[in-house]
């Protein structure tokens, strides 16, 4: 404490000294510049300390402990009645047949032709498109060679499909089926569409060569929102 005098009313009057401390008021200030340099930071303005801080000094820094993708998009599986393939739609599987030979198989899908009538457990009409090429033997393809299957374990036979007035993209060089059953010769490609009326939510598209045992299986999530 130190002491001045009033020269007014001369009463003697004391005064709080603040021996290492800071006066109040001092702290807040510093607080409030400390949080305007750190947004001024951010944002990339100067003048608060030097150089903006990259987001690993901010942030953090992307988290060390996710993993990393090891899987490609649109990649193509071995499949076989054997060993069936579990692909996601979009991806490709290279089919070893159950007579011998063997062929690649895509299937796409579903696009939703009456999205917005419920959300999950509801159905929705949809349609896959189905390419098949590089097969080294003539492929008789059916479409009671193909079953959908929902989370809840029900059985959708697919019908055919005519793409012609669609918007889904198909390779041009490829020739396009409204009608099976059809053959597919070596260097051929064609596509075609499977439309079923299936449970909103996860599912799968199922191929059996033979009408029986499935080489393979293509993933799909159905959003009926």
């Amino acid at each position: 404490m130190s002491q001045l005098y009033d020269p007014k009313d001369g009463m003697v009057t004391r005064e709080r000294t603040w021996s290492g401390r800071r006066r109040p008021g001092t702290a807040l200030s510093c607080l409030v510049l400390a949080v305007g340099c750190t947004l001024a930071g951010l944002l990339g303005l100067a003048g608060c300390g030097g150089a903006t801080p990259r987001p690993s000094e901010t942030w953090g820094g992307f988290p060390t402990w996710l993993p990393t993708p090891t899987q490609a998009d649109n990649q193509v599986l071995p499949g076989s009645q054997a060993s069936p393939a579990l692909a996601e739609q979009g991806d490709g599987i290279l089919a070893e047949l159950p007579d011998g030979g063997a062929v690649l198989a895509v299937i796409t899908g579903p696009l939703i032709l009456n999205p917005g009538l419920g959300g999950t457990g509801s159905v929705a009409t949809g349609i896959w498109t189905v390419t098949m090429s590089e097969a080294t033997v003539p492929v008789q393809i059916a479409v009671d060679d193909f079953a959908g299957w929902d989370s809840n374990g029900q059985i959708y036979h697919p019908t055919v499909v005519s793409l012609a007035t669609s918007s889904i993209p198909i390779d041009p060089s490829a020739t396009v089926l409204d009608a099976l059953p059809a053959t597919l010769e070596p260097g051929q490609t064609v596509v075609f569409g499977l439309q079923a009326t299936i449970a909103a939510g996860e599912g799968v598209m199922q191929w059996a060569p033979d009408g029986r045992t499935p080489i393979g299986s293509w993933d799909f999530i159905l959003e009926n929102d």
